[in-house]
């Protein structure tokens, strides 16, 4: 059985490898935060037992676990004030399992990193094909999903299942949100996602280098650090559109992707 003081809020059972949760005539309505790291529980079914004995629970945290599965029927009861659930590491496979989120009633924050469903996948599409299905989630794997990167992701994910035989049920909901995508679009962006650009580094021209448009500030950022050899928090990077008199802009948004600058062939990286 759990014994818990009833003044705690926070707490820690990561490392005991459960294998089932024991029965527990008592409930912890105190408990807000629960950390269950590195159990050996395989099955749903186990899992929401600790959502009857800490109904109060707001955060969970189970990554490094075994976990295949979840059963969306009985989450509504199970966790109705879970609003963060970290399940980085898991052994989620199926789709139907991500779209079983979708059924905690208030859950906002989810961690999905290292699951074997998503191994095919660059990073980006990764972000974009699950953003594209928890419309509800305003965080993912730590990083705010602004309104911006969900309508990109929602676009994406029309145009990634538009040729399936049988699209998923959140296909639908999108066209008719957005409409049928034209595939002309896609082929638009995919021919700029490069661009040659000058990268500068105190006034001195450094190199000429081809960059991806697709990658994110933060990524250029440590890429610029292993050419002129400082940390990335020791510098800073600017964006000058040569044709435009407009001067640098600071590309200080580390998730912005650069093409979104509109970076063209022959603009200028600045590094100070």
């Amino acid at each position: 059985h759990f014994h818990v003081n009833v003044r705690v809020q926070d707490l820690y059972l990561s490392l005991n490898g459960y294998e089932c949760i024991p029965d527990c005539p008592e409930q912890y309505p105190n408990i807000k935060s629960l950390s269950i790291n590195k159990h050996a529980i395989t099955q749903w079914e186990e899992i929401g037992k600790i959502g009857f004995v800490f109904p109060g629970l707001v955060e969970l945290r189970m990554s490094e676990c075994p976990l295949e599965n979840i059963f969306p029927k009985e989450v509504p009861q199970q966790f109705p004030n879970l609003k963060a659930l970290n399940l980085n590491n898991t052994l989620l496979d199926t789709w139907e399992a991500i779209d079983a989120l979708k059924s905690f009633p208030i859950l906002t924050d989810v961690s999905v990193m290292g699951i074997p469903l998503l191994y095919q996948y660059t990073d980006q599409h990764k972000r974009q094909l699950l953003i594209a299905r928890l419309p509800n989630i305003q965080k993912l794997n730590k990083t705010k999903i602004s309104a911006e990167e969900r309508e990109d992701a929602e676009r994406f994910f029309i145009r990634h299942h538009m040729d399936d035989e049988s699209p998923p049920l959140r296909y639908l909901e999108l066209v008719g949100t957005h409409g049928m995508l034209d595939r002309l679009a896609e082929v638009n962006l995919k021919a700029k996602q490069t661009a040659t650009i000058s990268l500068i580094f105190d006034d001195q021209p450094v190199c000429e280098q081809e960059i991806n448009l697709m990658q994110s500030t933060t990524s250029l950022k440590k890429y610029v650090s292993e050419i002129i050899g400082i940390p990335p928090p020791g510098f800073k990077i600017f964006y000058k559109d040569v044709g435009l008199c407009f001067g640098l802009e600071e590309m200080k948004y580390g998730p912005k992707k650069l093409y979104r600058y509109k970076i063209k062939d022959g603009d200028e990286i600045h590094v100070w």
